[in-house]
């Protein structure tokens, strides 16, 4: 049996960030083309000459609205790949329509209130759905989880370089600082920057959580260069995600050799991991829920925490522009 997909918004990360000959899967279509139990119906776009070619690239259907793709197709999966601001109309109007899952592109939608509302109708439809941390489904991230859990022992301190808004890329940070530390309940606001978009600012600050360990915070500015980069210190060692997250490296705590009543850090793994191919990774986690062998790893409910950090973030900012 294949499931069949429509995707909602045919810009890049649903249909041109690659090619159906490309090894890496880097977007939405090639993800679900990829995949043996899926059947890409086509994608969704109001601009036309968009949807056209993204259906051209990817030898399916489109459509200008998705109304149309419902009244001629039985559509199991959707993905909402469209611009954030057209998130929260979408989400309200598939949920009435009969679909067994739905991928969300992050954030869930522009505002806290409203994510809230979308989460609640979900909620109330009995609607499974996610929303798109790409790192969360990548395996050697989750099998970070498992040795932080389990192996580092306790969480130190940590640092991390981000840019291009909080809420735009700052929010995976936020969201992978969540997955592995825990819940955020302060931010101290050291500086900020307006380094791509006008309403979300890339922030500096001191994280707070809620065990009381601190993690330090830095934008930098996207002009000069992109970078995602996290250093965690554990009681047992490090751990370094380096490159955007295409690499993690390990140090372990060892006695050191010529000051023998101190322990310093040796590296001993660097692992490349398969963060090109995410969003295969998401729709095979996709047909394992529908299957019933997995629950959803970053369910619709992730978004609101990680928001709500990004939103208390803003108001911060905002605030401090009044006085």
């Amino acid at each position: 049996m294949k499931y069949n997909v429509l995707i909602i918004g045919a810009g890049n990360i649903g249909a041109f960030y690659d090619h159906p000959e490309d090894e890496h899967v880097i977007t939405h279509a090639h993800a679900f083309c990829k995949h043996a139990h899926f059947n890409l119906i086509g994608f969704v776009d109001t601009n036309e000459k968009q949807a056209r070619k993204a259906a051209e690239r990817w030898q399916t259907q489109y459509f200008t609205c998705f109304e149309t793709a419902f009244s001629n197709h039985k559509i199991d999966v959707v993905v909402v790949a469209a611009s954030t601001e057209y998130h929260y109309d979408i989400l309200m109007k598939i949920a009435e329509l009969p679909i067994k899952f739905v991928i969300a592109e992050k954030p869930l939608t522009q505002s806290f209130a409203k994510s809230k509302e979308v989460i609640k109708h979900y909620y109330d439809k009995n609607i499974p759905a996610l929303v798109n941390y790409r790192r969360r489904f990548v395996p050697e991230y989750i099998e970070l989880k498992n040795k932080i859990n389990n192996e580092l022992g306790n969480y130190l301190a940590g640092t991390g370089y981000y840019g291009k808004g909080i809420l735009h890329n700052g929010s995976h940070m936020i969201d992978l600082l969540r997955y592995y530390i825990g819940e955020i309940n302060n931010i101290e606001i050291t500086d900020f920057k307006y380094d791509f978009f006008q309403d979300d600012p890339s922030v500096s600050g001191i994280l707070k959580f809620q065990n009381g360990t601190l993690f330090y915070l830095n934008h930098i500015d996207c002009k000069v260069y992109g970078i995602f980069e996290i250093d965690f210190f554990f009681e047992k060692g490090r751990v370094r995600i380096t490159e955007s997250g295409f690499f993690i490296e390990f140090q372990q705590s060892i006695r050191d050799k010529i000051f023998t009543d101190y322990h310093s850090l040796k590296k001993t793994t660097e692992i490349r991991t398969q963060l090109t191919n995410s969003l295969y990774h998401t729709a095979d986690h996709v047909y394992n829920f529908l299957k019933g062998k997995e629950k959803i790893i970053c369910p619709i409910t992730d978004d609101l925490k990680t928001l709500e950090v990004c939103n208390n973030i803003t108001n911060k900012i905002q605030s401090k522009a009044k006085i």
